[in-house]
């Protein structure tokens, strides 16, 4: 009869049917907690372990390790703390394992991660800049013309600052102007300079330790240095549009626009509504002023040319004048003398008035109504014949 041992070999199943998401809300200043969240994925089509446990331990020296009680939930959290026996901070990786709990075969584990986290000897957080009513061109920029606020905000999901019994608050803006000590961690200033500008705070924050904190090594005080990097901008004020604003049918519009404040700006437009497409007020063709102007200058000239022609019509005309003679038969004309007959062929139109006849004083009636000016006169019969100018 053979007797034989047989030896069972049992070796722990590691299942990849999960998979696990590892996160944490770091980084942490020494001696405020840090907390980290597992949360298992299971596909579809998986079954769902009725109980898991929770492994956690990191690289850390000394070493932190933590395992839960068997629980249902598919998510976990650890809760971690360094205080003044561990080393300074630094950059250290935690490890999680999630196990399906057996009674008498080892836990199967079904799912693995980890996660890199800080611990800090500082205060961590930043400085936010904001303008109240204030739509910025883009992140990191503000406005010259009204005032800003510097805030600084520390990343302390747990409210470890909160236990501080004072938190004090030292500014310098562009290294050149000094404030504080403030309690409240937001300053209002206003920038007068156009471009880059730098600021920087100190954060204080003061503890009163228990004696378990002492003993701990935890620090009374603890600091951050904050700084922030951003642009300041003049607006504009100023839009100065110059070119060719009157178009015709088919030319392109060429406009020149100069804008003053901060730039590179990337368009500047100013919309006015017109009839139609018109964009600037309507000029009257040419003929509407030269129009009207020639027909007036045409009328003047009408009537100055008129005006002329009548003057000189009514100065140049002939007058004929009959004398017939209704003296008794009988009765001779006296012949004119020598001397009336000189006066007349040298000035016709004075002779009769010129002389003492009785010749010249019977034709003074007809001569007294010859008209001023230039005359052309004849007679018939006995009349005689002269001009006068």
């Amino acid at each position: 009869m053979l007797m034989g041992l047989v030896y069972i070999l049992i070796i722990p199943a590691i299942a990849a049917a999960a998979r696990v998401d590892l996160t944490n809300d770091g980084p942490a200043v020494v001696g405020a907690p840090i907390m980290f969240t597992a949360t298992v994925l299971l596909d579809p089509d998986d079954d769902r372990p009725d109980e898991l446990v929770y492994e956690w331990s990191d690289n850390a020296s000394p070493r932190h390790y933590n395992k839960s009680d068997p629980t249902s939930s598919l998510t976990a959290t650890m809760m971690l703390r360094f205080d003044g026996n561990d080393r300074f901070g630094g950059y250290y990786t935690m490890t999680v394992r999630v196990k399906e709990p057996r009674l008498i075969l080892p836990d199967r584990v079904i799912g693995e991660e980890s996660t890199l986290y800080s611990i800090t000897v500082y205060l961590n957080g930043g400085i936010e800049l904001s303008q109240p009513g204030v739509t910025p061109r883009e992140p990191g920029h503000v406005s010259m013309m009204n005032e800003t606020l510097l805030s600084v905000n520390f990343h302390d999901p747990h409210h470890f600052i909160e236990s501080a019994t004072k938190v004090e608050y030292f500014w310098s803006v562009n290294d050149k102007i000094n404030l504080g000590p403030f309690a409240d961690p937001t300053l209002g200033y206003n920038m007068t300079r156009v471009g880059e500008n730098f600021v920087r705070c100190i954060a204080v924050a003061h503890f009163n330790l228990s004696t378990e904190q002492a003993r701990a090594g935890d620090a009374t005080t603890k600091w951050g240095l904050f700084e922030l990097t951003f642009n300041v901008d003049a607006p504009i004020t100023l839009v100065n549009v110059s070119g060719n604003n009157w178009l015709k049918h088919g030319e392109l519009l060429n406009l020149t626009v100069h804008c003053n404040g901060t730039g590179p700006w990337e368009y500047c437009v100013a919309v006015y509504t017109g009839r139609y497409n018109v964009t600037a007020v309507r000029r009257p063709q040419l003929s509407y002023y030269i129009i009207p102007l020639s027909c007036a200058l045409a009328a003047i000239a009408f009537i100055l040319f008129g005006s002329i022609k009548l003057i000189k019509s009514n100065r140049d005309y002939n007058l004929e004048i009959a004398d017939f003679d209704f003296s008794q038969p009988g009765e001779a004309a006296a012949p004119p003398s020598f001397g009336r007959r000189l006066l007349v062929s040298m000035w016709p139109g004075g002779a009769r008035r010129a002389t003492g006849s009785a010749g010249a004083t019977a034709g003074a009636e007809s001569d007294a109504i010859l008209p001023r000016g230039r005359t052309r006169r004849r007679s018939y019969g006995l009349v005689e014949d002269y001009e006068e100018d």
